[in-house]
This record gives C-alpha cells, structure tokens and sequence, in this order.
C-alpha cells in the first residue's frame, strides 16, 4: 500500500514536472510570438516611412529636373 502511494506520488511530481514545463514553453512561445510581432510591426512601419521619404525625394529630383 506505501509503496503505490509512494509511486503514485512520484508520477504525481513527474506529472506536475512535465506540466511546469510544457507551460514555461507555450509561455515562451507567446513571447517570442508577441516580440517577433512588434519586431515586425516596427521594421513595417520603418519600411513605408523609407518608402514614402524615396518618392517624395523621387518626386522632387523630378521636378528639379524640370526646371
């Protein structure tokens, strides 16, 4: 009877183990999702605000030109 009781508490500690650790890596999952999203977001951002800098640089080279 101690000995299922004993074994019954190690699965139980093997189990809540296992748990912490499949929950550590979904939480570090979402994180690096969360980072990479706002990574994203910015590098976006940065990216219209260089191309809309290019054309109306390129819209000016032009009309430099014309004159």
């Amino acid at each position: 009877m101690i000995i299922y009781f004993g074994l019954g508490l190690l699965l139980a500690m093997l189990a809540l183990k296992l748990l912490k650790g499949i929950v550590f890596i979904i939480g570090m999952v979402i994180l690096l999702a969360i980072v990479v999203s706002v990574i994203t977001s910015i590098a976006f951002k940065v990216a219209i605000g260089i191309g809309i800098i290019m054309a109306i640089m390129h819209i000016t080279t032009k009309k430099i030109k014309r004159d």
